[in-house]
């Protein structure tokens, strides 16, 4: 099994690191690190999010294809 099978979490993306080129075209790792960030917060308001509607189960209301996902009560709270 490789590391790729399994999920990806926000602490492998929080922990990732590249290599550097020596010679050649790369990536400014203020970038690649900004961006990374980005990743790692998104990651986790969609495990909260899953999470959160996961415990109410049943009670959720029926999903349409099209219809978007709806807002959360407090958008602050995922974050």
């Amino acid at each position: 099994m490789s590391q790729f099978d399994e999920p990806l979490t926000p602490e492998d993306v929080d922990n990732v690191r590249f290599s550097a080129t020596r010679f050649g075209p790369g990536y400014r790792v203020e970038d690649v690190d900004a961006f990374l960030d980005r990743v790692a917060a998104e990651l986790r308001r969609l495990n909260h999010l899953v999470a959160t509607l996961s415990e109410q189960g049943p009670d959720l209301p029926s999903y349409q294809p099209g219809q978007g996902a709806p807002e959360p009560q407090d958008p602050g709270e995922l974050r």
